[in-house]
């Protein structure tokens, strides 16, 4: 059960490297490494059932998404591309895959089936989009739209359209997270900025 376990990653200061653990919320102390690449591994995110963990990695050179089932085995490569592709996010019924990828120039929002098929844009502008989140019901994305001064929170329906801002451009926002039963969002922000 995803509420029961949490997936993290770990920087390991002897080895200077990030990897994936599991741990249950009743003991952080007791954890499972799931990953051992010496390259980067981060971001990871369960799918609705809590058997597959999405994630990236940079094990083949460059940031590209990978899944695994929930004690890591079953690692699968999901994108293939010389571009970053990260920060990936599971619809609640596990069969899409919303992420972020430089792969036509700058950051913009990608989504895919679970396999890693038929990717196609969602947005197309010259700002940078990151930080993509599904809301609990699966209707809407959140995400972060602005440059290195300026950020604010967006949403869109799955399908890219009937995109709008939450937030003002100043507030400068961060990894937007929706509440479990999506009537809220977590923002991280700087603390200057938040009225």
């Amino acid at each position: 059960d995803r509420w029961l376990n949490i997936a993290l990653q770990v920087f390991d200061p002897v080895s200077k490297n990030w990897d994936i653990y599991v741990t249950t919320r009743w003991d952080a102390n007791q954890r499972t490494r799931l990953t051992t690449s010496p390259a980067f591994d981060g971001f990871p995110r369960w799918n609705g059932d809590a058997t597959r963990l999405v994630f990236v990695s940079a094990r083949d050179g460059n940031d590209e998404i990978y899944t695994m089932a929930a004690d890591g085995s079953g690692v699968t490569r999901l994108t293939n591309n010389p571009f970053s592709d990260t920060t990936p996010s599971y619809s609640p019924d596990g069969a899409k895959i919303v992420f972020v990828s430089e792969r036509d120039g700058n950051p913009e929002i990608y989504l895919m089936n679970s396999d890693g098929s038929e990717v196609q844009r969602l947005t197309s502008n010259n700002l940078q989009d990151y930080d993509p989140d599904w809301s609990p019901d699966g209707q809407q994305i959140v995400w972060v739209q602005g440059n290195d001064t300026a950020r604010q929170v967006f949403v869109m329906n799955p399908d890219g359209s009937n995109p709008h801002p939450l937030s003002q451009a100043y507030l400068n926002a961060r990894r937007p997270v929706w509440s479990p039963i999506g009537d809220r969002l977590a923002v991280e922000a700087d603390e200057n900025q938040v009225g």
